[in-house]
């Protein structure tokens, strides 16, 4: 065969390769309806986004042809067209699923969310049959319109007409004028920029400086352009300083409930939680250090933002909270419904835990939620008896992965059976939805009932400092911008979340001024541990009995972190490096009168614990 004779042997696959460009352009073009920067970029902006569209079009859809291409080329016809049918209907299903995922978490599918899947997916997610069925005629039909555009390929190729340089010159001038158009859109700061946010792994050029240069740049600051550093950590500033006349060595139990919503913080849902916390102290308004497990743990732990979690990761760092406990002669457990891998918790929190059990038996969170309960339970007996104090993490995930079994009571309702989340959506009521969560926590805290209750029979009470928090809140479309769930934005609706904290012989008190998760390490290693260095050496919380006023709240998840304003404003920093202000409610605000020098002083803050 010759070479000439297998080029025109691609001329077929290549026509193939153009129609599918253009219907993941289109597929991308839909995701429009996600936008809600939309009607704010203008005309020029929503052509800005249909040449994005073609042009990321063109490369992600090129290994369809390329790689099928290589059989052809030695003559393997036949498999080429089966594998272009396959590569075509994959990446079909592929881009459909993504702005699924999109619009409802405000994320792209990514490594990140391939692990949660695949390394620990029952664990986190509660998978319905319904969804592997719609999954598999979904394919089916994705290949079937993959094979349909072979078909109109080949009718194409023999009425002669060609498509070669119509595709080449709306590609190129795509490509460009994208590029281009960008390069001025983002040195000065049109939200037009915005729209990259919906295609997933898209990063046109920019070039703020030349720009600058060439006096075209309106932007007189570019705030965020180092908020990462990429220096050596610097935790503790100084060694830590504890003067053993101050310790209290008391008992600590950490409870930690996985997505609970302030909202859910009633004697109706959490009975036992609300009867104990009338002897405690309730922090009304704490917010959490993340809208994410990974990033809400973090900061509950280390007292520090998650932006430094992959430091912490690799570089072998362990929370000095744990670390003091260890070197006090604490004993430890670490008890938790969801595998401690991934996240790696086990890795960058409790790598110095003694026999730390990764994982927990049990096919449903259900099963592993009674599982550390009864196993806490049963070691109770061990920890009261030990000469030491003892540090305790109690983790449950019900409330994350909501699904119980029928026997159980349905407390609220009407109440879905599983959650259904493809029926997720701006208009849903998200009534069955809520009473299922509300289920779940009720199901959580009949098991935290039981440990409190054990706790006092056996008079640790006198000599355990407990705290009951969560991670991360649970969005229920709170905002009424079709957020469900959490992970996508830095709101009170994803991020305010529970707080009780009880002291022996603390006086119990409502708290409405402003917390958050940075403060509990300051606390346990202040009031328990009798570490005298300023907070500021290892942490970025107060003391939580400290009421002046905490200023910006950091928070940060994978991608990027935002500052929340006393007065709710929130100031956030995407990926791509943009600066997008939004009220309390999810509302965007333009033309936000922000504060740079304050800003200059929360970034260099941020990054005060690097060398």
């Amino acid at each position: 065969m010759s070479l000439k004779s297998k080029i025109q042997s691609l001329k077929v696959p290549f026509i193939w390769y153009v129609f599918s460009v253009v219907c993941v352009a289109c597929l991308f073009l839909s995701y429009w309806n996600y936008a809600s920067v939309g009607a704010a970029s203008g005309v020029a902006g929503f052509i800005y986004y249909i040449v994005s569209c073609i042009s990321l079009a063109v490369g992600f859809t090129l290994p369809v042809f390329l790689l099928p291409a290589l059989f052809r080329l030695f003559g393997w016809q036949k498999v080429g067209n089966v594998l272009q049918v396959l590569l075509t209907g994959f990446l079909f299903l592929l881009v459909v699923v993504n702005g699924f995922v999109y619009a409802q978490y405000r994320l792209h599918i990514n490594s990140m969310v391939l692990q949660m899947v695949l390394k620990a997916g029952s664990d986190i997610f509660a998978f319905d049959v319904m969804l592997y069925v719609r999954t598999f005629v979904g394919l089916l039909l994705a290949f079937a319109f993959a094979y349909a555009l072979l078909k109109l390929a080949q009718w194409t190729d023999r009425k002669g007409w060609t498509v070669l340089k119509p595709f080449l010159c709306v590609s190129l001038l795509s490509l460009l004028g994208a590029n281009l158009f960008h390069i001025y859109a983002k040195a000065n700061m049109l939200p037009a920029c915005r729209l990259n946010a919906l295609l997933p792994y898209y990063y046109p050029l920019s070039a703020n400086k030349l720009m600058a240069k060439m006096g075209l740049s309106l932007a007189k600051e570019d705030a965020f352009k180092a908020a990462r550093h990429s220096g050596v950590l610097n935790y503790p500033k100084a060694p830590l300083v504890v003067d053993s006349a101050k310790a209290t060595r008391q008992n600590v139990l950490l409870i930690a409930i996985d997505t609970w919503n302030y909202r859910a913080f009633t004697p109706e849902c959490v009975p036992n939680i609300t009867k104990f916390a009338e002897n405690a102290c309730v922090f009304t308004h704490h917010l959490s250090g993340s809208e994410g497990t990974r990033g809400g743990v973090f900061s509950l732990f280390t007292g520090l933002v998650p932006s430094y979690y992959d430091d912490f990761l690799y570089s072998g760092q362990q929370p000095l909270l744990v670390e003091q406990f260890l070197a006090e002669g604490y004993n430890t457990k670490v008890l938790a419904s969801a595998t401690l891998e991934y996240p790696e918790f086990s890795s960058i929190l409790f790598a110095k835990i003694p026999n730390l059990r990764v994982s927990t038996p049990g096919i449903t969170s259900y099963d592993r939620d009674h599982r550390i309960t009864d196993d806490f339970l049963l070691s109770l007996d061990t920890l009261a008896a030990s000469k030491d104090p003892f540090f305790a993490f109690l983790f449950y995930d019900m409330a994350h992965s909501p699904e119980i079994p029928e026997p159980c009571t349905h407390r609220f309702t009407p109440s879905w059976k599983f959650a259904d989340y493809m029926k997720l959506g701006p208009d849903f009521d998200p009534t069955p939805y809520w009473n299922l969560y509300r289920n779940t926590l009720f199901q959580v805290d009949l098991l935290i009932g039981r440990v409190l209750d054990r706790l006092k029979v056996k008079g640790l009470l006198e000599n355990t400092v407990v705290v009951i928090t969560s991670d991360h809140s649970q969005e229920f479309n709170d905002n009424k911008k079709n957020y469900w769930g959490h992970g996508s934005n830095f709101s009170n609706a994803q991020i305010h979340v529970p707080f009780i904290l009880y002291q022996p012989k603390l006086q119990p008190r409502v708290v409405d001024y402003r917390t958050n998760h940075y403060d509990l390490v300051p606390t346990l290693m202040h009031d328990v541990l009798g570490v005298v260095n300023p907070t500021s050496d290892y942490s970025f919380g107060r003391l939580l009995n400290d009421s002046t006023d905490r200023g910006w709240h950091l928070a940060a998840d994978y991608y990027g972190f935002a500052f929340v304003l006393p007065d709710g404003t929130i100031v956030q920093k995407n990926m791509s490096g943009d600066m997008v202000f939004y009220d309390a409610h999810m509302n965007e605000l333009y033309n936000y009168p922000l504060n740079f020098e304050e800003l200059n002083r929360q970034l260099l803050n941020m990054n005060s614990f690097y060398k």
